[in-house]
């Protein structure tokens, strides 16, 4: 177990929830972000270590998927963690009936997850086959924009040395290729499904979004959740941006509406692991 005091930066910025001090880290349990239990495995007191994280998955925050953040992390102390022993008395203080209540609990919980992500390697394929079939003319502007935010992601991962593998062996004109049609991508599929939002029109309630928003708040827990209650009450965009997900999803079930989609059992490890060919195709979907 370690304690450590981390602040955090996206573009250089620290940004609301990204910093605390004391906090115990108990290294493999993904408390945190998989970066930290790999980058500060073998740390002592009194080392520091930046450490490059990416926002990506629906666990976090609308304004902060997709991006990029570095993590000034200074090791406090290290502890031996204390034994806990699993019972009803641990469940109880967990605000469980019983054991068999936090189990059912956990239980639903991985299945919560797998289910997002099966979804999002759904969102994925879907999104992948519909760029193949429709060719858009991408304004120049916006293609520019989105390619200067994917490559300062790729400068920050080559400073901080967490680089892909795969990326690590191309040129810099390979890379720049590889990028640009990482933009043209993103770029495509936002014009094509906000064109559906608007040929179908489909529109989010007041209703959907407050839903929505409460389950970004809960997901968060006590402290971090009214942070991001705050954040709502004050930002009209941070709302906005939950809205402007929730048509997104609308948009991609109204093509699987229409799409032949055959359901496949897979193992964990499978549903968890590279989509194919991802190396190409980074952050698309999200």
């Amino acid at each position: 177990m370690l304690v450590i005091d981390y602040e955090g930066r996206i573009d250089g910025e620290p940004f609301e929830g990204g910093s605390a001090e004391g906090f115990e880290l108990l290294l493999g349990r993904g408390q945190l972000f998989s970066e930290f239990d790999e980058r500060l495995a073998g740390l002592v007191a009194g080392d520091a270590r930046e450490v490059g994280v990416s926002f990506a998955g629906d666990r976090f925050a609308e304004d902060l998927r997709g991006k990029e953040a570095v993590f000034e992390v200074k090791i406090v102390e290290v502890r031996e963690p204390d034994p806990v022993l699993v019972d009803d008395s641990f469940a109880e203080s967990l605000g469980h009936e019983n054991l068999a209540g936090l189990r059912e609990a956990v239980r639903k919980d991985h299945e919560r997850a797998h289910q997002r992500t099966s979804r999002q390697r759904l969102k994925l394929k879907l999104l992948d086959k519909l760029s193949e079939m429709i060719d858009i003319d991408v304004p120049p502007g916006l293609l520019e924009q989105q390619f200067d935010a994917a490559w300062r992601d790729v400068e920050r991962a080559r400073e901080a040395g967490e680089l892909d593998a795969d990326d690590r062996e191309k040129s810099e004109e390979e890379l720049r290729e590889t990028y640009m049609n990482i933009a043209r991508r993103r770029v495509t599929t936002g014009l094509l499904l906000n064109e559906i939002v608007s040929k179908e029109g489909l529109a989010v309630s007041d209703d959907e979004l407050a839903r929505e928003m409460i389950q970004h708040v809960n997901a968060l827990g006590t402290g971090g959740g009214a942070e991001m209650m705050e954040l709502y009450r004050r930002s009209p965009e941070a709302a906005e941006a939950i809205r402007n997900m929730l048509l997104e999803e609308k948009a991609v079930d109204y093509v699987l509406e229409l799409a032949q989609v055959t359901d496949r059992v897979v193992a964990e490890k499978e549903l968890y692991g590279e989509p194919d060919g991802s190396a190409d195709r980074k952050g698309a979907g999200e």
